[in-house]
């Protein structure tokens, strides 16, 4: 081999020769591209901010509670609010076409159906330089965007974090409202009842001349407490049933089903993405109307259609299943109610003044003891309004000091290193 380079070492200096120079001219052609990263930490938050101890558990011990996370961030419903957010349409390094059109051109009217097909588009180019990058082990999430200009990067890589948090925080905004305006109206609904009891309580009183009457000795006020106990307890479960009805009528479709489907839609949504990235991909080299590219947009219209069907089904299974449920509480409550009020109208008759007085302070005491439960979930709803989001940026993305590609030392070991993270996530 030594003497075959020496006898050929002209030839072997010029192809080295050759070969820088072409990698040369390669590595001054390309353009140079950005990279910005922000990383947020997401904590696991119930949507709803009341419920009872084993709902909240299955919410935190929920598997695909991250996962789903993960496929939100890469969605093209929050892209298309960072689009708008940023306004990038207005942006000539993101979107060129706008630096050929005239002042007039841009300002002429379009229709709903136009400005929603063209925000979608603007937003699957968005998808094609993100990425989200979970940290094993940790609730830490880094969001990065790679671009040609590193303002841009740092741009849309702050407004994809910034955009999910503000939809965490709508979400759950509107589910708190919706419970506190329910809340609020069963709660003046019970103190008027309260009121209306004591104010007879206190004219039977002054008509008797009754002070106290000792329930505890009477066997008849006795059966009434109980019955009143029963009703308590079947008013506040159908309270919590309607809640809960409530809930489902106001809380989006996904994050229903998300919860329910034991991943499913997870996965839907997972392969729904894909074949969006891989479209906003080969958009940069063919044409919408490619064979090719046809073929995939119907593929990709297709899985929205299943991934909407499956989530439908399941948040109708649902809601119909949360309706019975407080149809049975309603049902119990009023069977409850007629029973109690029966038995109030036969002890009346048959003790007289006594337990007509004790019946007026049991239905007052019933009616305080409802209002309480209500205070307590008031409150509860109240201390939820006050917590912080259920993510929180920690490092926010800084204008990057240099490309990361194309750069003849670290290149080869940066696509490696990513290569083997996205084998590991």
């Amino acid at each position: 081999y030594i003497t075959i380079l020496r006898r050929h070492w002209r030839l072997v200096a010029v192809g080295a020769v050759v070969g820088l120079l072409v990698g040369l001219f390669l590595y001054l052609n390309t353009p140079k591209t950005f990279q910005a990263s922000t990383r947020i930490e997401i904590e696991r938050r119930p949507l709803s901010p009341i419920g009872d101890r084993s709902r909240y558990f299955e919410y935190w011990w929920n598997p695909e509670f991250y996962p789903t996370q993960y496929e939100i961030l890469r969605s093209r419903g929050l892209a298309e609010l960072v689009v708008h957010d940023l306004q990038l349409w207005n942006d000539p390094v993101f979107n060129p076409g706008v630096a050929s059109l005239s002042s007039q051109e841009r300002e002429e009217a379009v229709t709903a159906a136009q400005d929603e097909a063209f925000v979608g588009n603007l937003a699957r180019r968005l998808l094609g330089g993100l990425s989200v990058q979970p940290q094993r082990d940790t609730q830490l999430v880094d969001i990065s965007y790679r671009s040609t200009d590193r303002e841009l990067a740092m741009r849309v890589a702050n407004g994809v974090a910034r955009a999910y948090i503000e939809m965490g925080e709508r979400q759950r905004q509107e589910t708190i409202e919706g419970a506190a305006v329910y809340l609020e109206n069963q709660i003046d609904q019970i103190k008027n009842e309260i009121a209306e009891t004591e104010a007879r309580l206190q004219a039977y009183s002054r008509d008797t001349d009754m002070v106290n009457v000792d329930s505890e000795s009477n066997i008849v006020a006795q059966r009434l407490q109980a019955a009143n106990q029963d009703y308590i307890s079947a008013r506040n479960q159908r309270i919590q049933k309607e809640v809960r009805y409530n809930e489902l009528l106001s809380a989006p479709a996904e994050s229903i089903a998300d919860t329910l489907t034991e991943g499913m839609v997870g996965e839907l949504r997972s392969e729904l993405n894909k074949l969006e990235r891989q479209y906003a991909t080969d958009l940069q080299t063919y044409k919408e109307d490619f064979p090719a590219m046809v073929a995939l947009r119907a593929k990709i219209d297709a899985q929205r259609e299943n991934l909407q069907k499956v989530i439908d089904e399941t948040v109708e299974q649902a809601r119909d299943q949360a309706r019975a449920e407080y149809q049975t509480a309603l049902r119990s409550e009023r069977a409850l109610a007629q029973e109690f009020n029966q038995m109030k109208d036969a002890t009346l008759d048959a003790s007289g003044a006594a337990v007509q007085y004790n019946t007026l302070r049991a239905e007052r005491d019933t009616r305080r003891q409802l209002l309480d439960e209500l205070l307590r979930m008031q409150s509860e709803v109240a201390t939820s309004t006050t917590t912080n989001a259920p993510a929180r940026v920690i490092d926010v993305a800084l204008l990057p000091s240099g490309p990361i590609s194309p750069n003849p030392v670290s290149y080869t070991h940066l696509r490696a290193h990513e290569t083997t993270a996205r084998i590991a996530y």
